[in-house]
Order: C-alpha cells, then structure tokens, then sequence
C-alpha cells in the first residue's frame, strides 16, 4: 500500500505492467482528500475515471481490464480544493479466465442456493403475487403504508429477475 497527501488540483500518477487478458483491482481509501481516479492503456487512451465516493470518505474502487501486454496508468487527483490524504493499494491481479471461472463458480453456488430452497422461494412467491402484493403490486400499500423512505436491496446483482422485479417496483412506486 500507498499513503500519500496531496494538494488540491494535484495528481499522482502510478503505473502498472500487466500481461494480456489480466484484470488488475485496486482500491483507494480517501483519508480526506477527495479523490477522483482514471485509468489509461498503454497507447494512453483513458479506459475509465470515477468519482464514486465524493466527500474525502469512502473507497474508490479501480479495475483496468487489460487487452493487451503493456504499462498501465491510473492517476488519483483530486476533486475539490482541499488537500487530504489518501492509501492506495492493489488488492490483486487475475487473470480473465480466472475472473470468469470465479463468476461461473458463485453462479452456480446462488443457483443451487434457490434450488435448494426452491419450495420455501416459490411459497415466497406466491404469497408476493397473491397475498400481499400481487403481479401488478396492488397490495403494496398494505406492506409500505405510510412510510416516506422505502428500501430496496439485491441478494444477488448478477441475477436478472432480480433486476426486472425491483425495476418494475421502482416504476410502480414512483
């Protein structure tokens, strides 16, 4: 790891070889400083940049999906004024094939989760459909009431029906 101060307006630049197919992770803990990141390839063209913490709290998460063989770049600037500190780090290197294997692999774990569990889900189901809320979430009043604030979350955000059903929530509600 990495720590470093830095002024407003400033930037720091790091570089990285990586091989072909390799995927590099990396995180940047704002100790202060308000950080803003981008990555670049070898040739120089900007892959990414991000502000996904703002305030000088938070980490910036920073992934470069190399192509090709060659010397990477990611520069940490900073997106107000105010100098602050910040740690940076790599959390690992991996290969694409590996990447995939993993996703495949917790995949298939959430697949056989709810296999497993098929029965208790589709009891769960059906009481969303008919019980409570139903397919076009008519019932939704009697689970939200009056509330101002209505949370949403993800078991999962790889699985698409997941998605679908909270995008179809979202519009409803809103």
């Amino acid at each position: 790891p990495v720590e470093r101060e830095i002024a407003g307006g400033q930037t720091h630049q790091y570089e990285v070889t990586l091989a072909a197919d390799s995927v590099l992770f990396a995180e940047i803990d704002q100790l202060g400083a308000d950080i803003t990141s981008a990555t670049f390839g070898p040739d120089g063209t900007q892959l990414s940049s991000a502000d996904a913490s703002p305030g000088g709290k938070g980490t910036e998460h920073v992934r470069i999906d190399a192509k090709q063989t060659g010397t990477y770049r990611i520069d940490v600037g900073t997106a107000a004024p105010q100098p602050g500190k910040y740690r940076a780090r790599v959390v690992e290197i991996v290969t694409a094939r590996e990447l995939a294997a993993r996703a495949a692999k917790e995949r298939a774990a959430i697949d056989k989760f709810f296999a497993d569990r098929s029965g208790f889900v589709d009891a769960f189901v059906e009481w969303v459909k008919h019980a409570a809320i139903g397919d076009n979430f008519a019932g939704i009043d009697k689970v939200i009431g009056d509330a101002r604030v209505f949370a949403l979350a993800e078991a999962e955000h790889d699985v698409h029906e997941y998605l679908e059903y909270r995008n179809r929530l979202v519009k409803h509600l809103v």
